[in-house]
């Protein structure tokens, strides 16, 4: 992404390390091994290579995420942390707006 308005510019590979990084340190989370995404190819054939995907449009940021979690912890709290987690700290790195952050529950492990 490139903004002209403030010669700031940042690739979407730094972007998916940054969202990687956020997911694999929430507790109860982890990314979605790439090996295991059969179920995943099955809801969204475009996500199968990457557990994290990045959209620019418009200057607006939209982050797609599928996720591991947990058994026993708290679907909604757990996702809820981990969205406005990855929302901030890409906003505050980058002062793009972030207009969505998605996350895609793929398989509960023990």
């Amino acid at each position: 992404m490139f903004d002209s308005n403030t010669a700031f510019s940042i690739s979407k590979d730094s972007l998916v390390a940054m969202v990687e990084k956020i997911i694999s340190e929430t507790d109860g989370a982890s990314l979605v091994p790439i090996a295991e995404n059969k179920l995943l190819s099955k809801i969204s054939p475009r996500l199968i290579r990457h557990c994290v995907k990045i959209n620019f449009k418009n200057g607006v940021i939209e982050v797609f995420a599928s996720i591991n979690m947990k058994r026993g912890c708290v679907v909604a709290a757990v996702c809820e942390s981990m969205q406005n987690n990855i929302k901030k700290t890409i906003q505050d790195m980058t002062s793009a707006v972030v207009s969505k952050v998605s996350i895609t529950l793929v398989d509960c492990i023990s």
